[in-house]
């Protein structure tokens, strides 16, 4: 595609720019509109990204197995906690505030780290220890002064990160039984999760509900609507090529610039995010610990071939809070984009 073809710098900007605008349109519908069919939302975000996806493929711009039911029971598990997943983070962003969501969502390194210790046996370092204790201090010093405190919202947050923690486990046991490349595994989690977001919708009795919202033929909302299910698959894709034409490292910083300038705008944008010392303070040494994090993280001294082919979990969730690129090869199909060569990271 065009930015594939015109280098790396313009995958970082395009991913960090539509992942601010699509949290933007997300908390517009949820807040705004007021719209609790989250249901609804990834029906539609499931058939678009397949949609997307296969139309791709056809077009030679992406390259992943077609489809094998043997290898969909396989991935049964990931198509669980891929709905559950994104359930739970869609539905706590209705009561938290975006600058606080941001901050929330950040202690789910926690929750991926225990994962770690208990299925792979790996114990963080010191340092890495420090950064996320920096990481939950500045999330306790915001949450004193968050005048829209929720005790529902938080606890959906925090849920969502250990349903996250538990995704990213499947996805890394997915990688292994199958070796799908990345975009293989977001073509299967979508295809799968599909049938079971659309029965949860139908036993929420959401389309019987649907005409009764006061906002379902606005077309302002409508056009928020239609744009975030589109920006959707838009940020997936980015998140791939990003990672593909630089690195996970670059991905993750990109990911933290996404929530640095969500958390300016929405100070402005939205009346839920107001403005106080103590809670700026909070969010910023959140941030600053995030940072921190992301650095030690990435550069490990002397890291082995083999290190390298097994991504940390925590890597994982650091770079993206769906499916995270891992790896990129010269001369081939990296995580099922198309590639000419290798890119070297510069960062």
């Amino acid at each position: 595609m065009f930015v594939a073809a015109n280098g790396s710098v313009l995958a970082v900007v395009a991913y960090i720019f539509f992942s601010v605008v699509f949290l933007f349109f997300n908390k517009t519908i949820l807040s705004v509109y007021n719209f609790r069919y989250v249901e609804l939302i990834g029906v539609c975000q499931r058939v678009t990204a397949i949609v997307f996806l296969v139309v791709l493929k056809k077009a030679k711009l992406l390259h992943y197995p077609d489809f094998q039911p043997s290898v969909a029971v396989k991935l049964i598990p990931l198509s669980i906690a891929h709905t559950i997943h994104f359930f739970l983070s869609v539905s706590s962003l209705q009561g938290v505030n975006l600058p606080m969501y941001g901050a929330l969502r950040r202690t789910g390194i926690v929750f991926v780290m225990t994962a770690e210790y208990f299925l792979q046996r790996k114990v963080p370092s010191t340092d890495v220890i420090k950064s996320v204790l920096v990481i939950i201090f500045g999330v306790l010093i915001a949450a004193l002064r968050d005048f829209n405190f929720d005790a529902t919202a938080y606890s959906y947050v925090f849920i969502g990160n250990i349903a996250t923690a538990i995704y990213f486990v499947c996805i890394n046991k997915a990688k292994h039984d199958t070796g799908l490349p990345e975009i293989g595994l977001m073509f299967y989690s979508n295809f799968m999760s599909f049938p079971l977001l659309l029965l949860m919708a139908a036993n929420a009795q959401v389309f019987q509900q649907l005409s009764s919202f006061p906002y379902v033929s606005d077309s302002g909302f409508l056009c928020f609507f239609f744009i975030a299910i589109f920006l959707s698959f838009i940020v997936n894709y980015f998140v791939f090529l990003n990672t593909g034409l630089n690195s996970a490292r670059t991905q993750a910083v990109s990911s933290q610039m996404k929530h640095f300038f969500s958390m300016f705008f929405a100070f402005f944008v939205f009346a839920d995010s107001k403005f106080d010392v103590v809670n700026v303070v909070g969010l910023g040494i959140s941030f600053i610990g995030s940072v921190w994090y992301a650095k030690i993280t990435f550069t490990t001294k002397e890291i082995s071939s083999k290190q390298r082919d097994k991504v940390p979990l925590a890597v994982e969730l650091h770079a993206h809070s769906h499916t995270a690129p891992t790896s990129v090869e010269a001369n081939g199909v990296v995580n099922g984009l198309p590639q000419s060569k290798k890119v070297e990271d510069s960062m």
